[in-house]
Parts: C-alpha cells; structure tokens; sequence
C-alpha cells in the first residue's frame, strides 16, 4: 500500500493492475472471513448437538428423586441456557481467540525485526501478568456463577 501511494504518477495501465491488486486483496479477505464463518458455525452445531446429547442422557439416566427435587421449569430453563451460552458464545470466542492470538503474535514478531532489544522485556513482564491471571481468575468465575444463577 505504501509503494502505491508514494507513487507520483504512473501510467493508466499500472493504476488498473495496482487497483485489480488491490480488489483481489479484498475478494480474497471476504472469503477467508465467510470460510471462518462456515466452519465456526458447522462446530458450534456439532458441539451444541454433542452437548445437548450428553445432557439429556444424564437427565434421563438420573434418579427419580432428582426429578421431585428439582421443578420441569428448573431443569429446562437450564437446558436452554446452557445450549444458548455455546451457540452464541463460544463461536465468538473461539474467533476472537484465534483474532487476537495472530494479532500478539504479528505485534511480537514485528517489534523483534524493528527492535529485538524491546523483547528483553518479555521475561520481566510475564510474572506480572500471570500473578493478575491468577488473582482474577477465581473472581472472574465466580461472577459467571452468580450471572448464571440470576437467569
């Protein structure tokens, strides 16, 4: 993109094959994000029938007292929550996962061949970031607990 334009004036023919280049990227960009897409969907389905199996086997296989205990309501509503909660969420978080993992690593990797000097900083920010990991990671769950309970 800089080479095009820093580019003072070309001639027509060069304009075109530099916007049918520029056109091919995007073409190409559109259908790496519909393939994404195709394949997120295809395994939240077959993650959410797998799922939705192994939760109405133990269901059933569950004692009776399980079911005077427990209202219909309870255990539907629980049911849909749980299939809501995979085919909503986890396909976003799978792809803001793999965004976010190739963008760190894009980051990582120019910062080494502009100023591999700035990575000696690497080590000494790791414990830092882990020791919050750990800290909020219990919190964190606790909060999806009390969120979930509520709905």
């Amino acid at each position: 993109l800089s080479l095009w334009t820093s580019k003072q004036s070309g001639s027509i023919e060069e304009q075109h094959r530099d916007l049918e280049i520029y056109l091919l990227i995007g073409i190409g960009n559109g259908l790496v994000n519909c393939a994404q897409s195709l394949i997120l969907t295809l395994c939240a389905l077959a993650a959410s029938r797998s799922i939705h199996g192994q939760m109405l086997e133990k269901v059933l296989k569950a004692p009776l007292a399980f079911f005077d205990n427990s209202p219909t309501g309870r255990i539907l509503n629980r049911f849909l929550q749980d299939l809501q909660s995979i085919d909503s969420f986890v396909p976003n978080a799978i792809s803001d996962l793999a965004t976010k993992t190739l963008t760190v690593l894009t980051q990582l990797s120019l910062v080494y061949v502009e100023a591999p000097w700035v990575l000696l900083s690497l080590p000494i920010l790791i414990g830092p970031y882990s020791a919050i990991f750990r800290r909020m990671r219990v919190p964190n769950r606790d909060a999806r607990r009390l969120e979930s309970v509520a709905h």
